[in-house]
């Protein structure tokens, strides 16, 4: 492939994460981390709107109700996107000082899987003691912790036959997979698919295709990494002219197209006046609409 991805939309964002495209709605969301925003931007008017959470937000996800449900320092709040009121859910690591949830996302039984971190880590440096955990949220609203001891929790993906899970634990530098049961949300059989201990940056979020191929954001590395997961294999690059690349996401009416979030927390701005922006790339395969919450 050897492309660059392009400027689709300007912003400032220290962390831009959780990309979500809804075609049906002509709605694009994503959120910055530090600036405690979830921004809409408007497919008919390129408008880009914004809600302020009050406190730092790791990730948004789409509800089958409206709105969306999303994770913040202190638990799991739904979002109404017309009036930007936040409605606490629940909180498990309310006994545990100065964590917060991270990254999510839903799966394809439209339960919400999120995980946590220290708050130590949102500058890259801290104590990397693994504090944090996965956990799934069920339609009913009550949460069953998944992984145990993780450090910076982040990049989720189920494949096309919906019988496996693909995760990561940022410091590990690894992604890992697990055999998954769609109707009861069991993972099991632990097993790593990629160690990028070699590789500029650090494995964040991610996104799968319809060829059930990975596509990985290096944080620090300023690429999109594209990976066969079943062959272990490094497949190819998009280069993002910014380093903190966060997340990925297919998008556009179709589908088609790849939308990219980054950061300019420590960037030398002189030389990437572009990042924190929203980047795009057109590669030669799609993903499909997201899963929803159920709840």
């Amino acid at each position: 492939m050897g492309r660059e991805a392009e400027l689709f939309l300007k912003m400032d964002c220290q962390i831009g994460e959780t990309p979500i495209w809804d075609a049906a709605a002509g709605k694009f969301y994503f959120i910055d981390i530090l600036s405690s925003r979830i921004h809409v931007y408007e497919q008919a008017t390129g408008d880009v709107a914004t809600i302020d959470t009050g406190q730092h937000i790791g990730c948004i996800a789409l509800r089958e109700k409206g709105g969306l449900i999303a994770g913040l320092v202190d638990g799991i709040y739904y979002v109404d996107t017309m009036t930007g009121k936040l409605d606490f859910i629940t909180n498990p690591e309310k006994d545990i000082e100065n964590n917060r949830f991270n990254d999510g996302k839903c799966d394809p039984a439209g339960r919400f899987w999120v995980g946590s971190m220290s708050r130590t880590l949102d500058s890259g440096a801290g104590d990397s003691t693994p504090r944090g955990a996965l956990y799934c949220m069920y339609a009913d609203g009550h949460m069953e912790k998944k992984v145990d001891r993780v450090a910076i929790s982040n990049g989720l993906a189920w494949n096309s036959r919906q019988d496996t899970m693909y995760y990561i634990d940022s410091p590990t530098k690894k992604v890992v997979a697990f055999d998954y049961d769609v109707h009861t949300a069991d993972i099991t059989n632990r097993r790593t698919v990629f160690d990028f201990a070699g590789y500029d940056g650090i494995p964040d979020g991610m996104c799968i295709d319809t060829n059930d191929n990975l596509w990985i954001a290096f944080f620090g590395g300023g690429v999109i990494r594209y990976c066969d997961p079943e062959k272990g294999a490094v497949l190819d690059e998009v280069a993002v002219p910014a380093t903190k690349v966060a997340c990925a996401v297919f998008g556009g009416d179709c589908y088609d197209e790849l939308y990219i979030t980054t950061g300019a927390i420590e960037t030398d701005m002189e030389k990437y006046p572009d990042a924190g922006s929203v980047f795009r790339v057109r590669p030669d395969v799609g993903g499909t609409a997201p899963w929803k919450f159920k709840g």
